[in-house]
């Protein structure tokens, strides 16, 4: 085969691969709220699939904003950052950090808040 037919048939399968990549279905449409289990799959997370974050967290990440977000080391980009992290603590650790928080709340200070945010772990959990 020649270079000519060569650089023809690579040219050939390029163009596939862009017809490939450019024929994907459209978009589904979603209505702005579905009853449970009747909206389509999208493949996109969306607020409704979303488990509400536990009762625990929200005044926990809220105490934590207000008390400690201004010290050196302070974990979460966010309150939806907290919200998140909290959400992945285990019960224990939901439990603990917030008795650190609210501790920290009447006496500042980065050791407490460090307890809070849960650089220092659960060991000390029981002494609250």
């Amino acid at each position: 085969m020649n270079r000519t037919a060569s650089s023809i048939g690579a040219g050939l399968a390029l163009l596939g691969l862009v017809v490939a990549c450019s024929s994907e279905a459209a978009p589904v449409k979603v209505p702005a709220t579905c009853d449970a289990g009747q909206c389509p799959d999208t493949g996109v997370a969306s607020a409704q699939d979303a488990a509400p974050p536990d009762p625990a967290c929200t005044p926990y990440c809220a105490c934590m904003d207000s008390t400690c977000r201004t010290l050196k080391g302070y974990p979460f980009a966010s309150v939806g950052a907290c919200l998140a992290a909290c959400g992945a603590m285990t019960a224990e650790e939901r439990t603990c950090y917030p008795k650190w928080c609210r501790l920290a709340e009447t006496t500042p200070t980065t050791h407490l808040c460090d307890h809070a945010w849960g650089r220092l772990g659960t060991a000390e959990c029981d002494t609250l």
